[in-house]
């Protein structure tokens, strides 16, 4: 189902909000620091609030209307495609995000840095998949 840029915004978006107050979590849990939960989760909040809020988005809504387009009836091709552009996304998105609002604090790219990227991509993805099948409408039987 072909939805406008303004919906598929919104829709993205609405992913990219729970994403932003789950992944933290994951995070969190696999830190083998023990630390204070609660400075742990604000510290990856704030990174992942503005990473997917900002080119966490942009990258779904273009890469979502890219598949539209080149893939309308879906299938295996289109999920893999979509691993792939989401995967691709996120290291592209860690990137600028290291090399523009992180560079002050001399943190050295390295590829766990981007493979956070890369996963942090994929769960939005998934997450907006999960949403859209929840709203996604309910067909019933026919008696």
């Amino acid at each position: 189902m072909k939805r406008t840029l303004g919906k598929e915004f919104g829709y993205q978006l609405a992913a990219a909000a729970f994403a932003t107050a789950t992944f933290p979590l994951l995070l969190v849990a696999a830190n083998d620091v023990p630390t204070d939960f609660w400075a742990a989760y604000s510290f990856y909040f704030i990174f992942s609030a503005l990473a997917y809020m900002t080119v966490g988005v942009l990258f779904a809504v273009a890469i979502e209307r890219a598949a539209d387009r080149w893939s309308p009836g879906g299938g295996p091709w289109r999920y893999v495609a979509s691993l792939i552009a989401y995967a691709a996304a996120g290291v592209l998105a860690m990137y600028v995000y290291l090399a523009t609002l992180l560079r002050n604090l001399e943190i050295q790219p390295n590829a766990s840095l981007f493979a956070v990227g890369a996963l942090a991509a994929l769960y939005m993805y998934h997450v907006a998949m999960g949403m859209k099948r929840l709203r996604a409408p309910k067909t019933t039987a026919q008696t």
